[in-house]
């Protein structure tokens, strides 16, 4: 069975601790490094291509926003998944490209229950109210419509389906899937695929419901 491989971001050394643990004993993920820093998640990233990259912080500032920027930018069907204290520069995070901004109040089972759902779909949980943060942010897009194919693949998009099932219900190959979801991003003004769906649905393009 193919596992989610991860990058774990360890700036909380108490609190990581316990949760790497989890994750570790988890079969559907495999944690392959642990990074401490900004800059060392960027790099171990680079070199190490993890499907998914989760960063325990106190609070998003703007070194933190620069590296989910630049994973975004490099590989850009990374996951990127968000543990923080505070709310503070969700906006930002999310034109970044962050995924899931994530309470770090909840429970491991809930946390692990939301890496699991996100890999094709966006997640704000906090008590706070992150979840706004990104409906004011998927406004800002450029105009621009779709071919029909495009649109099957943003309604499977938002059924939260991942790239190799997109292929294989539409009969297509995974890169071609890859190429679709770029000529999407141009058009729709957006820098990763969650934000698509939320620009398709603003925009008429698909139904909420996909």
């Amino acid at each position: 069975m193919y596992r989610e491989s991860i990058l774990f971001v360890d700036e909380d050394e108490l609190f990581c601790e316990g949760i790497l643990k989890y994750f570790v004993s988890q079969k559907s993920f495999e944690v392959i490094d642990v990074a401490t820093d900004w800059l060392e998640t960027v790099s171990k990233t680079e070199k190490l291509l993890p499907d998914i990259v989760i960063m325990s912080i106190r609070v998003m500032h703007s070194d933190w926003i620069n590296a989910a920027r630049l994973i975004r930018a490099r590989q850009p069907f990374t996951t990127i998944v968000v543990l923080s204290q505070s709310t503070r520069n969700s906006k930002e995070a999310v034109k970044a490209g962050v995924n899931a901004f994530i309470g770090r109040d909840i429970t491991f089972t809930e946390i692990l229950r939301i890496v699991g759902s996100v890999i094709e779909k966006s997640a704000f949980v906090f008590d706070d109210g992150a979840d706004q943060a990104y409906g004011e942010t998927a406004g800002e897009a450029k105009s621009g419509l779709v071919s029909p194919r495009e649109k099957e693949i943003l309604v499977l998009l938002a059924r939260g389906l991942q790239n190799k099932e997109i292929a294989n219900r539409l009969s297509i190959r995974v890169p071609t899937v890859n190429n679709h979801l770029y000529s999407m991003y141009r058009k729709l003004g957006c820098s990763n695929r969650t934000e698509a769906v939320f620009e398709a649905v603003k925009k008429g393009v698909i139904d909420r419901e996909g």
